[in-house]
């Protein structure tokens, strides 16, 4: 219950619980608001730690100094109205300013970014704001997406959201086959033994990826449709778009054997599958998924693992 003190050292009585509690490799963010809290607050542990080689170690006794500790520990960093504060880093991807050279980062305090860039331009537009003479920002915004290649070179997550709203061509995507979920849950590649966040992520991606969804195509929308681009979005070439990306933001460029992989999906399995018989195992997976979006939904209250997947479901 307490990670206890080193071998060969005692545990110093009387010390604030947060320097006690905070032998962690792991540095947390709110790591300087809790040691604060702690010194405000001058709560003390008055209890030993209790340091067990095996279960059956654990008595009453040994339960209920564990649980005092923690008491003691949380009351250490209660605010004063009463509350327990705590920092929140999602709030980085959320709200990125404009940088200097007139783009967005993907979090705060990154640099500018393709991804950042086309997503945080086409949410002010949809919001209202417009692009004249008199709106500085958007007119940033605007040259240094162009300047680094237009919304043709943005990561596939950026290329997603805009051909939800109808900015960009679902054809110049690579292919998130929702077939996966068909397969037998012992093989590695089953996307229900991805990390909960991509798993979850990815699954109303697919759905909507398979049933090529778009919003309403609206003034704002063919005005964005010649905003993000330097040529006209009907001479796009949309396979060349598929496979571009801006390089600030490659993390770690694709291996041949990905673009192999994603090229054969592309030209000879999302065909197939959109053609019959085959389009039947194409709806048989999509009900599938929706199973699972629903099945989340229930299960979590309807708020959702995170954001981002939340916005998928509710597409």
């Amino acid at each position: 219950m307490a990670g206890g003190a080193r071998k060969g050292s005692a545990e110093p009585k009387n010390r604030p619980l947060s320097l006690s509690f905070g032998r962690c490799s792991n540095v947390r963010y709110d790591s300087v608001k809790n040691f604060g809290f702690a010194k405000e607050n001058q709560v003390y542990s008055k209890h030993e730690v209790s340091n067990l080689k095996d279960s059956s170690e654990v008595t009453e006794e040994v339960l209920l100094t564990s649980l005092r500790r923690v008491l003691d520990q949380y009351s250490s960093l209660q605010a004063p109205d009463g509350y327990w504060p705590g920092g929140y880093s999602g709030i980085l991807f959320i709200l990125p300013l404009m940088n200097e050279d007139g783009g967005w980062s993907t979090h705060t305090l990154g640099p500018s970014s393709m991804f950042g860039s086309c997503v945080n331009y086409a949410t002010l537009r949809l919001l209202g704001e417009v692009l004249d003479e008199h709106n500085d920002g958007l007119s940033k915004g605007r040259a240094w997406i162009l300047s680094h290649g237009s919304a043709t070179v943005a990561p596939q997550w950026a290329k997603i959201y805009l051909s939800v709203i109808g900015v960009y061509d679902w054809s110049g995507n690579n292919p998130i086959i929702p077939e996966l979920w068909l397969l037998p849950h012992f093989l590695p590649i089953h996307p229900g033994r991805f990390w909960c966040f991509c798993r979850m992520v990815y699954m109303p991606m697919s759905y909507i990826y398979a049933k090529r969804f778009i919003g309403p195509i609206t003034p704002t929308i063919l005005a964005l449709r010649e905003e993000l681009y330097d040529v006209p979005y009907n001479k796009i070439n949309w396979n060349n778009a598929r496979i571009s990306c801006c390089k600030d933001d490659i993390i770690y460029p694709p291996s041949w054997f990905q673009n192999i992989a994603m090229a054969s999906l592309h030209k000879f399995m999302e065909p197939l599958f959109n053609m019959w018989p085959m389009n039947k195992l194409r709806k048989r997976a999509l009900t599938n998924l929706m199973d699972h979006i629903h099945y989340e939904d229930e299960n979590s209250n309807y708020v959702g693992l995170c954001p981002i997947n939340k916005e998928y479901f509710a597409i």
